[in-house]
């Protein structure tokens, strides 16, 4: 059986050398092969953004020359109206501390029955 098995490989690797094709590695070759592959896209997708980055150096606006800068003008006039705004008085407020307080302790009842509701649910389960 292992001649046979012999001659069926040499025929095989003689027809692949017949069409050019690659033929199949054995062992640390293989291996060697397969980490030199798998090496080298990495290395090409580093080089490649590492030139597009450095190609795109130029597309950079320089700043302008002169002090003055479009929409001056209407950044000024932003500034005096939020000035104005600030400047009025607040209105009152809509609730005393007495009614937050109230809400409050509407807000916590209300989470006080959930918390109620899962403890009763996890010892009525049985698995704690």
């Amino acid at each position: 059986a292992l001649p046979l098995k012999q001659s069926k490989q040499q025929s095989l690797s003689a027809f692949f050398a017949r069409r050019g094709l690659p033929q199949r590695q054995k062992g640390e070759e293989a291996m060697a092969a397969r980490t030199t592959s798998s090496m080298l896209l990495p290395v090409v997708m580093l080089l490649a953004f590492a030139g597009s980055t450095f190609s795109m150096l130029s597309a950079f606006v320089p700043a302008p020359s002169s002090a003055a800068l479009r929409g001056a003008p209407q950044a000024a006039a932003a500034v005096t109206y939020g000035a104005l705004a600030a400047a009025v008085p607040a209105p009152a407020q809509a609730f005393s501390e007495t009614e937050l307080n109230q809400f409050g302790l509407v807000f916590a009842i209300f989470f006080l029955g959930f918390f109620i509701a899962g403890f009763f649910r996890m010892l009525t389960v049985g698995k704690l």
